[in-house]
């Protein structure tokens, strides 16, 4: 099971068009023996267990040729106690709709950091990240939604604010940690002063205490961190739930930012015309898997609901 996997999602990181064999025979093994349970159902919840953590259940192959994301909404949670608890949360009521962050701005030390800590760290601009923010604040109410971008889109800034939105958007780049997933980091900005260096790190963001309904992560490998038995994936989204958030949507590979900005304003506006979480999500997948630009699932799968659909 392992080597399929891999073999799989190194398929669809590489946009390899022989995805589809691989996606078919992993369907077999792990979907079709209970496919008759699941012919009434609309949404599937998936547990996984180990490497299947790292597995894109909505990209595996029907016997028919259909994906698994075109019949139905698919969504994770890391077990049964989890998934209850989050969707039995209420949020707390916080006072705004909509905190988003695109585009920071990096200074030099950060850039240098970044790609020490990890080689091959993208620190670019990331002008789609900026249209994507702008177009989502569209959607929410003027006075109820705060979008920061370039310099202001600091890591303080979300420590101060993020416990007053419901609606929490970073677009930005990520770095994954391998060896210690909780210092796993997406990169903000940094004021003059100092006291933060621009890594919003996991362990950062299971210390905080959080308000909201659900934190969207458009950020590279997100969705990645280290199997803990009976807790999950420990990484991202574990430090979300941990910090209050009962849903997180991250990504399981390095997005591509142009297809992902689409994405994720496609997911906002299905959202706020009254999707479930859950579902927003599929609906933004489908619209993007329907452009024949974006068809392979390199574009419309790296992203994943954790937590409460």
């Amino acid at each position: 099971m392992k080597s399929l996997t891999a073999s799989l999602v190194r398929a669809l990181e590489e946009r390899d068009a022989g995805y589809r064999e691989r996606a078919r025979t992993l369907y077999d093994l792990l979907l079709l023996p209970v496919e008759a349970h699941l012919q009434s159902r609309r949404k599937i919840c998936i547990i996984p267990d180990g490497v299947l953590w790292r597995l894109p259940f909505h990209t595996l192959i029907d016997p028919q040729g259909r994906h698994v994301l075109e019949r139905k909404t698919v969504f994770y949670a890391p077990s049964l106690r989890t998934l209850a608890l989050a969707s039995a949360r209420r949020a707390s009521d916080p006072p705004g709709q909509l905190l988003a962050f695109g585009d920071p701005k990096l200074t030099r030390k950060a850039v240098a950091d970044a790609v020490a800590f990890q080689r091959d760290a993208n620190t670019g601009a990331l002008p789609d990240a900026q249209r994507e923010v702008r177009a989502i604040r569209r959607f929410y109410p003027a006075g109820a939604a705060k979008v920061l971008i370039g310099a202001d889109a600091s890591e303080e800034a979300f420590k101060r604010d993020a416990a007053n939105y419901r609606v929490l958007h970073i677009a930005a780049h990520g770095l994954f940690d391998e060896r210690a997933p909780m210092y796993s980091a997406l990169l903000l900005s940094s004021e003059d002063d100092g006291r933060e260096d621009g890594f919003l790190e996991a362990r950062e963001i299971a210390d905080l205490s959080l308000h909201g309904d659900i934190a969207i992560l458009s950020a590279c490998d997100t969705a990645r961190g280290r199997y803990g038995a009976g807790e999950g994936l420990i990484g991202m989204s574990w430090a979300l739930q941990v910090a209050g958030c009962p849903t997180a949507i991250v990504s399981q590979w390095k997005a591509s930012s142009a297809p992902t900005a689409r994405l994720m304003i496609a997911f906002h506006r299905h959202l706020i015309a009254g999707a479930s979480k859950s579902d927003a999500l599929r609906r933004a997948a489908l619209e993007l898997m329907h452009d024949p630009r974006y068809a392979h699932p390199f574009y419309w799968a790296p992203f994943v609901l954790v937590g409460a659909p």
